[in-house]
């Protein structure tokens, strides 16, 4: 996570110059930011492999302090993965038939991929309400098309 640019430092916060000062509410003039920071790499670690949810800076992964590049999207996203995947050849070994965890696992890999295939085309679909409010949904540079704006995902 650290080599994808996840910050993992004990500081509390870091001090920035501004490329153009503004003023505050009292008509002072702000001349640098304060950037939250902390050991945010190896809670996210944490984080992703338990599942637990919040995240370091209280937005899941959609800080960029937190997920900054696609390659680190997909690692947190297989974390995510990794222990229901692996609990169900734990449930091969328990029985003493792995070939049971393994057709446990095909069973949640095509639910999974069938229900994935429907909410992907779903949400790029677009909503017909929106359409007819004028709302342009189609697919260009600037959007992603249907309801896609803003989503956290490597699949579009």
């Amino acid at each position: 996570m650290v080599s994808q640019g996840v910050v993992q430092t004990f500081d509390a916060s870091q001090k920035a110059a501004m490329l153009q000062p503004t003023q505050d509410a009292n008509g002072q003039t702000v001349n640098e930011q304060v950037i939250a920071v902390g050991p945010v790499a190896s809670q996210e670690a944490i984080k992703q492999l338990g599942t637990n949810g919040g995240g370091f800076f209280n937005v899941n992964s959609a800080h960029p302090f937190e997920n900054p590049t696609p390659l680190s999207n997909f690692l947190e996203m297989l974390a995510i993965l990794l222990i229901p995947a692996s609990l169900c050849y734990t449930f091969g070994k328990m029985v003493k038939d792995t070939r049971q965890g393994w057709a446990l696992l095909t069973a949640m890999t095509l639910i999974f991929v069938v229900m994935l295939s429907v909410a992907v085309w779903a949400e790029q679909s677009g909503n017909p309400m929106f359409t007819k409010l004028g709302v342009d949904q189609t697919a260009s540079t600037t959007q992603p098309g249907g309801n896609m704006e803003g989503r956290n995902s490597v699949l579009v």
